[in-house]
């Protein structure tokens, strides 16, 4: 005879939290939201990567820079 799972869940100071056994079903304007939502997100992050692969100028990297601009920085801090 099989043993029955337990969904047992707690907070982050040890404390049990009792969990439901479903939640209240997604409305469609919900979903259709969050997928809109994600969709926008991914969109948005090819862009910013395409953009930077396209602009990258390698020699705006090199060691002197980057040491100079670090400077600068902790200078401002």
């Amino acid at each position: 005879m099989p043993i029955a799972e337990q969904n047992v869940r707690y907070e982050p100071f040890g404390e049990r939290v009792e969990t439901e056994t479903k939640g209240a079903p997604q409305s469609r304007a919900s979903r259709t939201l969050a997928r809109v939502g994600a969709g926008l997100f991914w969109i948005l992050l090819a862009v910013i990567v395409t953009a930077r692969a396209v602009y990258f100028q390698p020699w705006n990297f090199d060691g002197l820079q980057v040491v100079a601009m670090a400077k600068g920085l902790l200078g401002v801090f």
